[in-house]
């Protein structure tokens, strides 16, 4: 929190170069964001970071005009799900929780709902099958905003992973995002509106060379 009343939310996401800025606003949702260059003084005491050259992304909370949009967040149980959800919720979002642990979404949902005073629907679901992705885009119906984040792919060379946990988790984690999509887009796109976010992780961007 500042003195001013505005509250920041750093995240790094890549190295850039000492000085530089830029803007960045998403129309229809009402996200604004504001990236920066900071060097480790004031950033330093909210996260540690790597190295005195990482990109920030700063997130004001204001008025977002995301109140009475509706969310789902899939791996939404725990981890950046749960981190994204409670986000969200603070916004005034009504949200869908997917994931495959019935008692973790509902501990997770129990607490946004007592924290946020919003709606909140658990679907408890395996999006690694074509059946579970038709059952949860049914149930959820018209959705605003649209976060793929279950799943992770296994850490390991490509001689460490077998081909069973290979295909496990691409199941969930690359077909899962794409058939999820697949089935909530369409109504995006009648309504133009709408948004989708696709959480690949961190070794998108920092892959080690065996994998």
């Amino acid at each position: 929190d500042r003195p001013d009343g505005r509250q920041h939310l750093f995240f790094r996401v890549g190295p850039i170069a000492r000085g530089q800025r830029a803007v960045e606003a998403v129309d229809g949702l009402g996200f604004y964001a504001e990236h920066r260059m900071t060097g480790m003084g004031d950033v330093r005491r909210r996260q540690q970071c790597s190295s005195s050259s990482s990109f920030f992304h700063e997130r004001k909370i204001m008025d977002l005009q995301l109140a009475k949009k509706t969310a789902l967040i899939t791996g939404g149980s725990k981890g950046i799900g749960q981190a994204t959800a409670h986000v969200l919720a603070e916004e005034g979002c009504s949200l869908i929780l997917v994931a495959r642990e019935k008692a973790a979404l509902d501990q997770t949902a129990d607490a946004i709902r007592g924290k946020y005073q919003v709606n909140v629907t658990t679907i408890p679901a395996d999006l690694s099958t074509e059946a579970a992705v038709v059952k949860v885009a049914k149930e959820a119906g018209a959705i605003d905003i649209l976060v793929n984040n279950a799943g992770a792919i296994p850490p390991g060379g490509i001689l460490d992973v077998d081909n069973e946990t290979w295909r496990r988790a691409w199941d969930l984690k690359v077909f899962g995002f794409i058939s999820l999509t697949r089935a909530i887009y369409p109504g995006m796109a009648a309504r133009k509106s709408g948004i989708i976010v696709n959480i690949i992780g961190s070794a998108g961007e920092r892959f080690p060379p065996a994998y």
